[in-house]
């Protein structure tokens, strides 16, 4: 017997399985049951494959309007809120550090109108000329804030610059609720036409019921059910719920749409979270933001109030911060924020909070935590940041800083006058030669609270 004829058993064998795995494939489960259902069974498949089309393509057409269109013009309002924030302190009071926020929001919003310029992101006709008057305001706003008088003389000026930033928040609000209703608009059409193709198919299958109604069946498991699933996902996203994922991936092509679908789910949702975390960050250290602070320490005295705990605050301000942007420039004094930023950081206990309160100023809240146990882990961080330094090629920029304690209950029971026993704190120990720590006045916080 020859080697030939010895193979063929197991070529034999091999065939059948095969040709079976070939026929677990959509495509050949399709022609399948075109072939049992004839005419009226053909129109269902091709009624089906154009239903899948539309969820899909409806699904493609929310993605990438949120992707091309949301996230600009939710990042440009942003900009404008916080814009309008820093005006009166930027533009009025000259603060440095409010005016140097404001000239980067500035650029930021250019660059953002720019986009829509250069044709990154696309528009209705109707949406192009409502953007376009958002940008005029803008250049309005720009000509009234270049021209803005410092100091009491402004208030005029100050409120009609006010009031063409809330016009411009309107307008790119009225934006943002066309585009809105424009997907809504699109989802509800989606939802017609899934509607009129059910009844078609309904019509057909009744059709080829007595024909073909095992082909039926089958069709209706390969395809039916993988496609209501797509289309409830895709109900399920537009409505917001980002974090729902396709659970059942079937075995053959429209498992790559189910997976894609979780995919895109995936990326957007991690967007989301990104856009949190800039909301409630300092852009340059990456510490909590002013406002963060704020709602924090707000939930920490409801907390220390309820059960009678204390916690104490801390504000820490760099020494002769302003000599290092002048000396060596603005890029030096980032570089020492992030530096004091990352040893505040890495000196806390987990449940400490730590934030850039502004300018080089940075607020911690130390739950837990007694007056006298505040001064010696504010003695310790003063100490840390001490011993930190910041190169320039051959020059070496050594950093300290002043700091001011306040502690809850004996120093206040308010935030804003714990924060303010603790700016008197930290101004007494720079009148007092700085690179120190100072406890606030008991007697102080006490009046203040009182009254």
């Amino acid at each position: 017997m020859t080697d030939t004829q010895n193979n063929r058993p197991a070529a034999a064998a091999a065939g059948p399985m095969h040709r079976f795995s070939r026929w677990r494939s959509l495509r050949a489960r399709l022609i399948l049951g075109t072939g049992a259902m004839l005419l009226p069974l053909l129109a269902l498949a091709v009624v089906g494959y154009l239903f899948f089309q539309s969820v899909t393509a409806g699904m493609d057409h929310v993605v990438t309007r949120v992707f091309d269109q949301m996230v600009p013009l939710s990042k440009l309002s942003t900009a404008v809120q916080r814009g309008r924030l820093l005006v009166e302190p930027a533009l009025i009071r000259r603060d440095p550090a409010a005016l140097r926020q404001y000239k980067q929001l500035v650029i930021d919003i250019d660059r953002t109108f720019r986009r829509f310029d250069e044709g990154d992101v696309s528009l209705r006709t109707d949406l192009a000329a409502d953007l376009e008057g958002a940008r005029e305001t803008w250049q309005s706003i720009q000509q009234q804030g270049a021209s803005l008088p410092a100091g009491s003389n402004a208030d005029r000026a100050l409120t009609s610059l006010l009031g063409l930033y809330a016009n411009l928040e309107r307008r790119l609000q009225h934006i943002n609720n066309d585009i809105l209703a424009e997907i809504q608009f699109e989802r509800n059409r989606a939802r017609a036409t899934q509607r009129h193709v059910i009844v078609l198919i309904g019509a057909v299958s009744v059709i080829g019921l007595f024909v073909a109604i095992a082909a039926a069946v089958m069709l209706a498991r390969t395809i039916l059910v993988p496609l209501a699933d797509l289309n409830r996902a895709a109900a399920r996203f537009g409505t917001g719920d980002l974090q729902f994922r396709m659970e059942r991936i079937p075995s053959h092509e429209l498992g790559k749409v189910a997976q894609t679908f979780n995919t895109m789910a995936d990326t957007i949702e991690r967007h989301q979270a990104s856009l949190q975390h800039m909301a409630i960050r300092d852009a340059l250290t990456g510490q909590y933001n002013r406002r963060e602070f704020k709602a924090r320490l707000g939930m920490e005295l409801q907390r220390a109030r309820r059960y009678s705990h204390p916690f104490a605050v801390l504000l820490i301000d760099i020494d002769h911060f302003k000599k290092v942007n002048d000396t060596y420039g603005h890029p030096a004094g980032d570089r020492v924020l992030v530096t004091v930023a990352g040893a505040l950081h890495d000196s806390m206990r987990p449940a400490d909070t730590v934030a850039r309160y502004g300018g080089e100023e940075f607020a911690v809240i130390l739950p837990e935590t007694r007056a006298e146990t505040a001064v010696a882990m504010a003695e310790r961080l003063r100490e840390c940041i001490a011993e930190q330094s910041v190169h320039l090629g051959n020059e070496e920029i050594r950093v300290t800083a002043s700091v001011g304690v306040a502690a809850f209950p004996q120093h206040g029971g308010r935030t804003d006058v714990l924060m303010q026993e603790a700016d008197r704190a930290l101004y007494a120990a720079k009148a007092a030669g700085r690179d120190r720590v100072l406890l606030a006045n008991p007697d102080a916080g006490a009046s203040m609270t009182q009254a």
